[in-house]
């Protein structure tokens, strides 16, 4: 999974000074490997985006980053762009990373790599999201916590 939290410091790409922003992130290059594309935000040099996507790697161990300006009447610019080599940190953790951009900018991102098996470089498909994982614990909680006055209940009885 890739979470693009937010950038800061990004290059003004509009005639106004500012940019309307998102990011292209890619595994595996452009034309076969897994994409995601994160919401615009409108004249913002510094946006926020809490975005999460579930990307697969195939057989390379890239992850490209590149900000893009939406223009309305010609060709979107890129603003910035970077390349993570997740072969350095697909280690089953959770990492933090401020990306830089060239030419100018960083991005923030959080990596989760979930069953990750290194003899194939595959990333397993059996991950489940953080919040499914705090409402299961949660709702597991409350079925442990219900249970012994449910069986002494039934014992009463």
């Amino acid at each position: 999974f890739v979470t693009v939290l937010r950038a800061s410091g990004l290059k003004a790409c509009d005639s106004n000074h500012s940019s309307d922003p998102y990011f292209k992130l890619w595994c595996d290059g452009r034309k076969r490997g897994s994409k995601a594309k994160t919401k615009v935000c409108k004249k913002t040099l510094n946006p926020i985006y809490n975005e999460r996507f579930r990307l697969t790697l195939v057989s390379a161990h890239l992850l490209s980053v590149v900000c893009m300006d939406k223009d309305r009447l010609s060709k979107d610019d890129t603003c910035g762009e970077a390349t993570v080599n997740l072969a350095s940190v697909a280690d089953g953790a959770v990492h933090g990373i401020e990306l830089p951009l060239a030419p100018q900018g960083t991005v923030d991102l959080i990596l989760e790599f979930l069953d990750f098996s290194p003899l194939f470089g595959l990333e397993l498909t059996r991950a489940v999201s953080r919040e499914q994982r705090v409402r299961t614990l949660s709702d597991a909680d409350a079925a442990l916590l219900a249970s012994p006055q449910q069986s002494s209940s039934r014992r009463r009885m």
